[in-house]
């Protein structure tokens, strides 16, 4: 998916979907993102749990992005506060929760 935005110079930037694969193994995963992406969604993908952001790919500096994985009645670390919810994703018989942890 593509969309057209301005930039605050009048030029146009093109916006693109990116997925980031997240590691199943581990209940956290950072990755490097665009500055200024959006994390807009999580899915199953065969056996993987996968995030969706949206990127401007002309965009030359990147940052670090975190996200969570909680399974269903699972307990929430002391970091609630700071996890914004991405979506939920079934994988077998289980669902799992994705959240953006927020720097502080």
């Amino acid at each position: 998916m593509d969309l057209h935005y301005p930039r605050p110079n009048g030029a146009e930037r093109m916006l693109t979907v990116w997925k980031y694969t997240l590691d199943a193994a581990k209940p956290e995963t950072t990755f490097s993102v665009p500055v200024g992406s959006k994390l807009i969604s999580a899915a199953a993908q065969h056996d993987d749990i996968v995030v969706y952001a949206l990127c401007d790919q002309d965009t030359i500096e990147y940052t670090f992005r975190t996200v969570r994985v909680y399974g269903t009645g699972h307990n929430i670390d002391d970091l609630a506060g700071n996890l914004v919810f991405i979506g939920t994703v079934k994988l077998d018989h289980f669902w799992f929760h994705v959240f953006e942890v927020l720097n502080g």
